[in-house]
C-alpha cells in the first residue's frame, strides 16, 4: 500500500469516527431559552422549549446585559459554546427594582430533543452532514485534479465546523475552540472554490497571472484569517467592541469569494468545452448555497414555518454539494440546460398528474360512489386513472428523449 493510500484510509476511517460519533458526544443547554433584544448584547429570557425547569428566582421576560457578565461567562452565550455537564455560572438580572444575581447549571440534553419540529430539523443537519461528508471522501478517492481536491475540502469544512462546535470544553477553551472552527471552515472554503476555479481555468491564464493571482489570493485569506483571530481574542474581552470592525472582516470574506468566482466568470469564454461545462455546473450550484442563504433569513422577514424553511435550507445545501462533484467528477457532463429543462417540465406534468387525479377521483368518490357501494369498487376507480394516466406518462417520457 502507497503512502498516499494508507494516509486516505487513515483520514476516511478518521472522518467516518468522527460523522458516526457525533450524535453520542453529551449535549448541553442552559435550562432557559433566549433571544437578543435589538441586536444588542441584551438577551429576553423565556421558557425553555425543551420543558427544563427555569432556575430558581429567573423569571420569564427577564432581561440579561451580556455586559454585566464576566468574560467567562458571557461566552457560553456568544456563541452557544457547549459548556461540560454541571457547569454553574451566575447570571445579573436586570429588573426594576435594581440587578439579581441567579446561579444557573448547564442541562444535558439527548442528540435528538425539543418539539417534534425541533427533532426533525436536527435530523435533517445530521445527515446533511452525513451526505457532504460521504461526497468529500468520494471526491478524495476518485479525484484526480485541483477542482476535485478543492470541492473535497469545502465538503469537511462542515464536519470540522461540527465537530469542534460540539465538544463540550471550559470557557474560554470552548470559545476560542468553537471560533477557530468558524475561522478555519470559512477559509477553506475559500481556499477550496479558489483550487476549483484555478484548476477549471486550466491554460488560460499565463504562469505570471497565476503567480500574481496567487499572491492576491493568499493576501486577502490571511487578512481575513488573522483579523477574524485579533477580533475574537478582542471580542472576549470587551463585549462593545465596534461593530465596523466585523463588517470589514465581512468585506475582505465577500472579496475572497469574489476572486475564484471572477476567475470562472473571466475564464469561460476561452476554457475548453469541457471545463466550460464544468463552470456553469459550480457557478449553479454555487446559486443553491446563495439560494440557502436567503431561504435561512426568511423566517426575519415573513411568518413562515422554521420547519418547512430548514428541510429546503437543506435540500438546497445538499443539492449544491451533489452539483460541485459531479462537476469535478464526471468525465462526460450532461448539459445543464437539459438537466434544467426536464427538471421543470417533469416538475409541471408532475403537477398536473396529480392535479388531474385528485380531482377526477374526488368527482367520482362523490358522483359515483357512496358509502354502501362496494368496497372493491372503490378500489378500482383510482386503480383505473392510474393505468389511464401512465399512458400520459409514457408519452411524456419517448418525447423528452427526442
Amino acid at each position: 500500500m502507497t503512502a498516499r493510500k494508507l494516509l486516505l484510509v487513515l483520514f476516511t476511517l478518521i472522518c467516518i469516527a468522527a460523522s458516526l460519533g457525533l450524535p453520542f458526544v453529551p449535549q448541553t443547554i442552559a435550562p432557559f431559552d433566549s433571544s437578543d433584544v435589538d441586536g444588542g448584547p441584551v438577551l429576553r429570557v423565556f421558557p425553555s422549549s425543551l420543558g427544563l425547569p427555569m432556575p430558581t428566582g429567573l423569571e420569564a421576560g427577564d432581561r440579561i446585559d451580556l455586559r454585566d457578565l464576566t468574560p467567562r461567562d458571557r461566552a457560553y452565550f456568544l456563541d452557544n459554546d457547549e459548556a461540560p455537564a454541571g457547569t454553574t455560572l451566575e447570571l445579573v438580572v436586570r429588573r426594576a427594582d435594581g440587578l439579581h444575581r441567579v446561579p444557573m447549571t448547564f442541562q444535558t440534553v439527548g442528540f435528538l430533543n425539543g418539539s417534534a419540529a425541533n427533532r426533525v430539523i436536527q435530523a435533517a443537519g445530521y445527515v446533511l452532514l452525513l451526505v457532504v461528508t460521504a461526497l468529500g471522501l468520494v471526491l478524495l478517492w476518485r479525484g484526480r485534479n485541483l477542482a476535485a481536491w478543492g470541492v473535497a475540502i469545502w465538503c469537511f469544512t462542515l464536519l470540522l465546523q461540527g465537530g469542534l462546535q460540539s465538544l463540550p470544553l471550559p470557557s474560554p477553551f470552548g470559545y476560542i475552540l468553537n471560533r477557530v472552527g468558524n475561522i478555519s471552515a470559512n477559509t477553506l472554503t475559500l481556499v477550496g472554490l479558489y483550487l476549483v476555479a484555478v484548476s477549471l481555468a486550466g491554460s488560460v491564464l499565463s504562469q505570471a497571472r497565476r503567480r500574481v493571482l496567487h499572491w492576491i489570493f493568499a493576501t486577502v485569506v490571511t487578512a481575513y484569517s488573522c483579523g477574524n483571530m485579533i477580533f475574537t481574542t478582542w471580542f472576549y474581552f470587551d463585549i462593545d467592541l465596534s461593530s465596523g470592525t466585523s463588517v470589514v472582516l465581512r468585506a475582505i470574506h465577500i472579496v475572497g469569494f469574489a476572486i475564484p468566482l471572477g476567475l470562472l466568470i473571466a475564464t469561460y469564454g476561452r476554457a475548453m468545452p469541457v471545463n466550460q461545462a464544468r463552470i456553469r455546473w459550480v457557478l449553479f450550484s454555487v446559486l443553491g448555497l446563495v439560494a440557502s442563504y436567503l431561504v435561512s433569513i426568511t423566517p426575519q422577514s415573513f411568518d413562515i414555518s422554521s420547519l418547512v424553511l430548514n428541510i429546503a435550507s437543506t435540500a438546497l445545501i445538499a443539492a449544491a454539494f451533489s452539483g460541485f462533484a459531479y462537476a469535478v467528477l464526471r468525465h462526460q457532463l450532461v448539459s445543464l440546460q437539459v438537466v434544467l429543462n426536464r427538471a421543470l417540465v417533469y416538475g409541471l406534468i408532475t403537477s398536473l398528474v396529480v392535479g388531474v387525479f385528485a380531482a377526477v377521483l374526488s368527482f367520482l368518490e362523490h358522483a359515483t360512489l357512496n358509502t354502501e357501494t362496494n368496497r372493491l369498487l372503490a378500489l378500482l376507480v383510482p386503480l383505473v386513472l392510474g393505468m389511464g394516466l401512465d399512458t400520459i406518462k409514457r408519452q411524456v417520457n419517448t418525447y423528452l428523449g427526442k
